[in-house]
């Protein structure tokens, strides 16, 4: 390896997963660590560590699943990243994607983090990601077995399949250490993700792309239902004006208002996405 040249790591899963606390562990630089269902990660951020003579830049992102901002966004940011490493002297080493095995059972939000992470990675870099087992020290050891086994057998299966590795972790610095280098002495010269490769190579905006399409046809999804309710309120108010309820009116009117903010944020987002490769360049 080259003296000017780093790795990278990305850190990525559900908001309060433990990536925060993860880096911690890592890192000398100062991490803020959350411990409620906030997110704490509102951008990615970066933390600098050396292990055995190898510069590593650990990459901290907010889950989609953030608390103040919309998935568009932070897929947004997700792309931008992707974009500048690309260009950079920073070799992408690979994902940790860390799972809480405190969790009883497997939730939408946990759903939509890990489509969002094949559809980044594509099929051909799942063994670029590390799949970690959080917490595994704060439950009973069968129960957490139990969780794990009924984990890779279902929602993890494809991507292990492809090539992913599955991690225990507790909370200890050795624990950590093993898990970044079980990606970092694997990592190949040039690694191009999926979402990359898109962007870059094929030119498309982030809207035409596997994760763009997956985030944007969600929010299509609230789009249609903010139109409906628009519809439906404009309906009442005609009622209401017929009858003269001016009540009821004022009441329409202030619902129907806030339909169409909503509708006009989601329209918002959706710009985000028609954003191409050399437009996150220049940013």
């Amino acid at each position: 390896m080259e003296d000017s040249e780093k790795l990278a790591v990305i850190l990525m899963g559900v908001t309060g997963s433990g990536k925060s606390t993860f880096i911690s562990l890592l890192s000398d630089q100062d991490v803020e660590v959350g411990h409620g269902l906030e997110s704490h990660t509102t951008t990615p951020a970066s933390y600098k560590l050396v292990d055995e003579g190898r510069e590593i830049i650990l990459v901290d992102t907010p889950g989609f699943d953030d608390t103040t901002r919309p998935d568009v966004e932070i897929l947004t940011e997700m792309a931008q990243l992707l974009a500048a490493l690309y260009n950079s002297k920073t070799r992408l080493a690979g994902i940790i994607y860390l799972h809480r095995i405190t969790d009883p059972r497997f939730s939408g939000t946990a759903v939509k983090n890990l489509e969002i992470l094949k559809k980044i990675c594509g099929p051909s870099n799942f063994d670029s990601v590390a799949i970690v087992m959080n917490m595994w020290d704060t439950i009973d050891t069968n129960t957490a077995t139990q969780r794990e086994s009924e984990l890779r057998d279902t929602f993890w299966a494809p991507m292990l399949n492809g090539g992913s590795t599955l991690h225990r972790h507790i909370a200890t610095t050795d624990s950590a250490l093993q898990i970044l280098r079980s990606l970092v002495d694997k990592a190949q010269p040039r690694r191009v993700l999926s979402l990359q490769n898109e962007l870059v190579v094929e030119g498309k905006t982030l809207d035409a792309t596997a994760a763009g399409q997956y985030v944007q046809k969600e929010m299509l999804e609230a789009k249609k239902k903010h139109e409906e309710d628009i519809e439906f309120l404009k309906s009442s108010m005609a009622d209401a004006i017929r009858e003269k309820d001016d009540s009821l009116l004022r009441t329409l009117r202030e619902e129907r208002s806030a339909a169409e903010a909503k509708l006009n944020s989601a329209a918002a987002e959706h710009q985000h996405l028609g954003v191409a490769y050399d437009q996150f360049l220049a940013q």
